[in-house]
């Protein structure tokens, strides 16, 4: 695997698991190939789903604020959506930066439901008790 893992803050573990969220879109480009299993991480350590790469493509932000969000969670306007990818890499981003877009389809095997079940319901309980 010569990728970084593809960490996940909250809410957006719940959308993945529950199909809303399938798009993410990373300015720091992953070199993630179509057809590649991806482990998806909750912050940096928890593991809570693993997921196949669909499709890989390049979209300016702009492109992909004027296109909209299918499978992705979306933003109130422009702004937002650059102020939340500004505080996830740490720098200015602007409508011309170019998102790395990775489609996923999440995989399960059986033995995995029982985690699965687990991290949700551990997840919830996060969330219930976060401020």
């Amino acid at each position: 695997m010569g990728y970084d893992p593809l960490r996940f803050t909250r809410p957006l573990p719940e959308l993945i698991l529950s199909g809303e969220k399938y798009t993410t879109w990373r300015l720091s480009h992953r070199n993630i190939a179509e057809g590649e299993r991806v482990i998806l991480y909750y912050n940096e350590l928890v593991p809570f789903a693993e997921a196949v790469v669909k499709k890989v493509e390049y979209k300016t932000l702009q492109q992909l604020w004027d296109e909209g969000f299918s499978g992705h969670e979306s933003f109130k306007s422009f702004g937002e959506l650059l102020e939340v990818y500004s505080n996830y890499y740490g720098r200015e981003v602007s409508f011309d930066d170019v998102a790395e877009v990775i489609h996923l389809e999440l995989v399960y095997f059986e033995e995995d439901r029982d985690f699965l079940d687990l991290f949700k319901m551990l997840y919830q309980n996060l969330n219930n008790s976060a401020p």
